[in-house]
């Protein structure tokens, strides 16, 4: 689909914005993600590099679900998800912005559960709340980390202070706890409420909360 967009010389364009990506059939793609570069196109008049969000789908084999694919709204139309007004038509998952889209395919590329890291995100989140009550941080799973024979996961946290993002390491063995709570079905209706029309996140718990709180 072709788009027109403004760069920040004034000069108007148009581009074309994929409706679907394969990494199977262009690993370029997955390199673009994680570099990125991906929905990134130059101005023709000043040579400026504009990184973009339009709605896209990512098609890889190794995405968990029925169809093997992600949709990328753009964080702008963040709460028009939400809200209902912008659709998960394809019943696709769901990444909300360009961090969220590297994150998932980071998750994806180290074997992890979606789901079991966004529970480990709201125990740090609870843990973070009870030391700075008034921060609204943001968590990001960032890498899986050696130390030596042990393996833990790192997470970078935003918010906690201005211009600064923290680091939290959670031991691998956590994860795997966390994990076979879920695929054991405990708590079904806990862990199902992380899921909303595709979006798994730790933003619907959150989202939830704020609301219950007005």
């Amino acid at each position: 689909m072709k788009e027109k967009i403004t760069c920040r010389c004034d000069n108007e364009f148009e581009v074309e914005i994929p409706e679907l990506s394969d990494i199977d059939q262009d690993n370029s793609v997955l390199e673009e993600i994680k570099n990125g570069n991906f929905l990134t196109y130059r101005c023709p008049e000043c040579g400026l590099t504009l990184p973009l969000e339009f709605k896209t789908r990512i098609k890889w084999s190794k995405i968990p679900g029925n169809n093997n694919t992600i949709m990328l709204i753009p964080e702008r139309d963040r709460m028009g998800f939400i809200n209902g007004a912008v659709k998960n038509e394809k019943n696709d998952s769901v990444v909300i912005g360009f961090q969220e889209l590297l994150e998932r395919i980071t998750v994806i590329e180290n074997d992890l559960s979606v789901l079991t890291i966004e529970s480990l995100k709201l125990l740090l989140l609870e843990k973070a709340a009870s030391s700075l009550p008034d921060k609204k941080p943001v968590i990001f799973f960032n890498s899986v980390v050696m130390n030596g024979n042990t393996k833990n996961l790192e997470f970078y946290i935003h918010g906690l202070k201005e211009k600064e993002v923290a680091k939290a390491m959670i031991p691998f063995s956590l994860y795997k706890e966390e994990d076979l709570k879920i695929k054991s079905g405990e708590n079904p209706d806990y862990y199902g409420s992380f899921t909303v029309n595709g979006y798994i996140s730790v933003n619907n718990i959150s989202f939830d909360e704020d609301t219950d709180e007005e």
